[in-house]
C-alpha cells in the first residue's frame, strides 16, 4: 500500500509524461497539500495495481482536479472534492481516454475557428448538469437552460482555445458585465455589414448605452449564426425562424436576431415615440469579435 506521499509523488511524475508546465503548476497549487492530497486521490479498491498506466492516469486526473477544482483556485460554488464521480467516470476508460482527460487542463494548440463552429454544433445539449468532474473535450452538455455567454465558454472549451483551468476560474468571471472585458470588444459594425461577420468568429449584440444588455453567439458566416437562450419575438420584432432547434440553442440569421433584440433593448420612452411618431427604434450595437485574437485565454 502506497503512503499518501508516495502517492502524490507518483501522479506528479506520471503528470510530466502529459506536460511539464502543467505538471510543475500543479505542484505550485498544491503546495503545503500535497499529503491531503495523496490521500484524496487514492482510488480504494484499485490500489493494488499500482502497475497499472492506467490507474496512474487517473490519479493524475484527480490531482489536477484536487488542484483546480477546490479553493481557493476554484471560484464556483463548493461542495467539496467529489473524486468518487472521476472513479466512476474513469472505470473502463483506456489509459488514452484519461490522458485527453489530464491535457483538457491545456489550451489546445492550433484551435482555429473551424474547430469553434465544429464545437458550436456538437456541444448543444440543454438538459442536464453540468459537471466539472466528467468534462472532457467529447462533452456536449450545455447545461440546463444554459445563457448565451456561458454557451461561448463551453465552445471555447470544446474548441480548444482555453482549457479547465481556466473555466474554474476565470470563466467563472464571464458575465454579461464582463463579457467584453474578457473577450474583448472586436469591430463594430453596422447592420448592413451584419452578413459579412466571418464564419468562427463571436458576435455580440448590446444596447448603445449598456454593453451588459447584451446577447452572445457564433457566426457561421453568410448571415447565420449559432447561439443559446435566443429571443425569438417580442412585441412587433421580426420573429426569428430557427433553421434548427429553438430559442434553447439553434441556428438562426443574424439579421432577425438583431431585430429582436433591438426591440428587446428598447427603452420605454423609445418604445413610446415609435408607437406615437413611427420614429425607428435606435440601433443597438454590432460588434464581431475574431477569437484567435483574444489575449485572455489559458
Amino acid at each position: 500500500m502506497a503512503t499518501d506521499q508516495q502517492r502524490y509523488d507518483a501522479a506528479v511524475t506520471y503528470l510530466r509524461t502529459v506536460d511539464v508546465g502543467l505538471a510543475n503548476d500543479v505542484i505550485l497549487k498544491i503546495g503545503a497539500r500535497s499529503l491531503e492530497a495523496g490521500r484524496d486521490i487514492s482510488l480504494g479498491g484499485w490500489d493494488e495495481q499500482l502497475v497499472s498506466d492506467q490507474h496512474k492516469a487517473v490519479r493524475s486526473l484527480m490531482l489536477c482536479q484536487k488542484a483546480y477544482l477546490t479553493p481557493p483556485y476554484f471560484k464556483g460554488f463548493f461542495i467539496g472534492f467529489e473524486k468518487d464521480k472521476t472513479k466512476n467516470f474513469c472505470n473502463g476508460k483506456t489509459e488514452t481516454m484519461v490522458r485527453d482527460m489530464i491535457k483538457c487542463y491545456l489550451p489546445r494548440p492550433g484551435a482555429n475557428y473551424q474547430d469553434l463552429i465544429n464545437a458550436a454544433r456538437e456541444v448543444n445539449e440543454t438538459s442536464g448538469n453540468f459537471d466539472f468532474y466528467t468534462l472532457n473535450r467529447q462533452s456536449k452538455n450545455l447545461g440546463a437552460n444554459p445563457i448565451c455567454f456561458a454557451a461561448v465558454r463551453m465552445w471555447l472549451f470544446k474548441a480548444g482555445f482555453v482549457s479547465i483551468k481556466w473555466l474554474a476560474s476565470d470563466g467563472f468571471d464571464l458575465t454579461a458585465n464582463s463579457a467584453n472585458q474578457i473577450l474583448g470588444d472586436g469591430r463594430t459594425v453596422t447592420l448592413d455589414q451584419i452578413d459579412g461577420i466571418p464564419p468562427g468568429h463571436i458576435f455580440n449584440f448590446h444596447a448603445a448605452l449598456s454593453k451588459p444588455t447584451c446577447h452572445w453567439g457564433l457566426s457561421l458566416g453568410a448571415g447565420r449564426a449559432v447561439a443559446a437562450n435566443t429571443t425569438q419575438q417580442i412585441l412587433d420584432s421580426v420573429r426569428v425562424n430557427f433553421i434548427t432547434g429553438n430559442s434553447f440553442y439553434g441556428e438562426f440569421l443574424l439579421a432577425e436576431s438583431y431585430d429582436a433584440c433591438k426591440w428587446k433593448y428598447a427603452l420605454q420612452d423609445d418604445l413610446a415615440r415609435h408607437k406615437a411618431t413611427g420614429e425607428p427604434l435606435p440601433a443597438i450595437t454590432i460588434r464581431d469579435i475574431d477569437p484567435t485574437r483574444v489575449a485572455t485565454y489559458f
